[in-house]
């Protein structure tokens, strides 16, 4: 697990971390409030950081990121890993970006219902 690193200690030559803009948020997913924080710029084949803390609510079962279309169709979807009260997850931008593409959250509850909510970064 390399989520608790300096971003520091390696060498960001070899891969398109990304490192931009932050830009938080908070989303309300049926009940359940999160402030989300998202960090870097949508361009193929880099790769964005995804925060979320628990504002109020249900506390969700898991959260999967991807970025691209709600369908997902071309997208890799991430689950996001959780610590206490907060999750993060490193998205994949896909080889190919559209103006209608976000980063889209998707909520699982303990009952197993599923609800999406998109984030707008272009």
């Amino acid at each position: 697990d390399d989520h608790d690193h300096d971003h520091d200690d390696h060498d960001h030559d070899d891969h398109g971390h990304a490192h931009g803009p932050s830009h938080t948020h908070t989303v309300n997913f049926d009940g359940t409030e999160l402030s989300i924080t998202t960090q870097g710029e949508p361009h193929p084949g880099v790769e964005l950081h995804f925060e979320a803390r628990y504002v109020s609510g249900d506390i969700p079962e898991n959260i999967r990121v991807w970025f691209g279309p709600k369908s997902g169709e071309g997208a890799m979807k991430v689950l996001a890993h959780v610590h206490d009260d907060h999750w993060h997850a490193h998205v994949e931008c896909p080889g190919m970006i559209t103006n209608s593409d976000a980063m889209w959250i998707e909520l699982e509850g303990t009952d197993g219902n599923r609800t999406s909510k998109a984030i707008r970064m272009h």
